[in-house]
């Protein structure tokens, strides 16, 4: 992502407390977190994040499809969902989708959030 013009990578965290600590100190405009971490999963980071800075958007980038957690994600303020086997394009896009105030969802979660509401 940091090779794409539009986009700078200012930082990278091993779970969710450390994106937390760091996002103290780069307040970054987007947080792409992984919802399964070892320590501090990216739900409980997302809720932290979202608690401090309000203004900071977060996108969920996993590789599972865990609709649960996915809905405690979005319930703690994140901004959509991705896999992380989505094309490159695809993560820029959405990027740039959630920077601009939108949300993001894959078509079966849309789908899932939907019937289960």
């Amino acid at each position: 992502l940091n090779l794409r013009n539009e986009l700078e990578v200012v930082g990278t965290a091993c779970d969710g407390q450390d994106a937390f600590e760091k996002a103290k100190l780069l307040i970054p405009d987007i947080v792409l977190m992984d919802i399964r971490m070892p320590g501090t999963n990216g739900v409980t980071g997302t809720k932290l994040i979202r608690q401090k800075w309000p203004e900071i958007k977060v996108l969920m980038l996993t590789t599972f499809k865990d609709s649960e957690l996915i809905f405690e994600a979005l319930e703690e303020g994140a901004s959509g969902y991705l896999l992380k086997d989505m094309p490159t394009d695809t993560i820029v896009q959405a990027i740039l989708t959630v920077h601009s105030g939108g949300v993001v969802l894959p078509p079966d979660v849309t789908a899932q959030v939907i019937k289960e509401m």
